[in-house]
């Protein structure tokens, strides 16, 4: 009767794995709506009009009567057809220019989904992505030939969320550097393992948490300026490199050229002068490291002070014999 209510007894939530959702009312009957392909028998007339018409791009739902309580161990059971619930499946504007741009990058792009096979490779196939489709419940699990199927499709449809993990980790296996896009709950695992992982900002909190970049503006268009920032900052550290590089070369040349001079010269005819200047000669070869190698200056510093006091203590007609051991050693430590 119009306007009546009734209690439900049972509840099953949406689930990932199980692609459907329902609800029980005792003597009322049970009632199960999610996926045609999961929950009906593939060759039947119903399940075949709703692929040819995820074939057109569109998402098909099935809402239907079952034969088991939601909540019962075997559910849903034998499921009777009641009504197909078509969505029309909007396509960002532009989504095929962010597309065209990564192709033109030479990035591999792979469409994966919680959605009819069928139905996912249409909608890629408007965006140009053309390319072998696969439903996801035939892939191996072993890496290698995951690896294999993933190098030879480029659209997958009814992934699992352990799947898009067992995705990434395939490609990374074959030497790839893999960014992953998302914004539910059952990309959080993949997009806490990939190299790169995008979320939306009207995501899910918890793949924002894990995410390394989030899209504050929720527009898929943004990633080819995040490409470019990247390239801009990667560019900058190569110049500087480049220069650290170039003053490193120069220090040690440098300094290679200093201590030529320091062992021929200056410390050869240093002893048959007087201290003060010894003392002269001193300092210029500590002001030389100090102003042309600070990282050699920290290093000798110790050294340098403790040579000071024994270069002062040290008479040229005794030899070394007078040199200050126990400075030289406090000075050491």
């Amino acid at each position: 009767m119009p306007g009546r209510t009734r209690s439900a007894t049972a509840t099953a939530p949406f689930k990932s794995a199980t692609k459907w959702s329902g609800a029980s009312y005792g003597g009322h009957g049970n009632w199960v709506i999610g996926a045609p392909d999961v929950l009906l028998d593939p060759g039947s007339a119903v399940a075949a009009e709703a692929e040819r018409i995820g074939a057109q791009g569109l998402r098909v739902l099935l809402l239907g009567s079952s034969d088991l309580p939601v909540d019962a161990p075997g559910a849903p059971g034998v499921v009777t057809p009641a009504a197909l619930v078509v969505l029309e499946q909007r396509i960002r504007p532009d989504a095929r220019d962010t597309l065209d741009f990564f192709a033109t990058q030479k990035v591999s792009i792979k469409v994966i989904s919680g959605d009819n096979a069928v139905s996912v490779g249409a909608v890629a196939g408007s965006l140009g992505l053309h390319g072998e489709c696969m439903d996801a419940r035939h892939l191996p699990e072993e890496t290698a030939a995951l690896a294999d199927e993933l190098e030879s499709h480029t659209t997958f449809g009814r992934v699992r969320p352990d799947q898009k993990r067992a995705m990434v980790h395939a490609l990374q296996s074959r030497g790839h550097t893999v960014a992953m896009t998302g914004d539910g709950v059952n990309d959080v695992l993949a997009l806490k393992d990939a190299d790169i992982g995008v979320a939306m900002g009207s995501g899910s909190s918890a793949s924002r948490a894990v995410a390394q970049i989030v899209l504050l503006d929720n527009r898929f268009a943004t990633l080819p300026y995040v490409v470019a920032e990247g390239r801009r900052v990667i560019g900058n550290i190569e110049r500087v490199s480049n220069l650290f590089l170039t003053k490193t070369v120069y220090s040690v040349l440098l300094a290679i050229l200093v201590a030529w001079y320091l062992g021929t010269v200056l410390l050869n005819s240093a002893w048959t002068r007087d201290q003060a200047e010894r003392a002269a000669i001193y300092g210029e070869m500590y002001e030389i490291l100090a102003d042309e190698l600070p990282w050699l200056w920290l290093s000798t510093s110790t050294v340098m002070s403790a040579a000071q006091g024994n270069l002062e203590n040290w008479d040229p007609q005794a030899g070394f014999a007078r040199w200050n051991i126990d400075a030289w050693t406090s000075q050491s430590r």
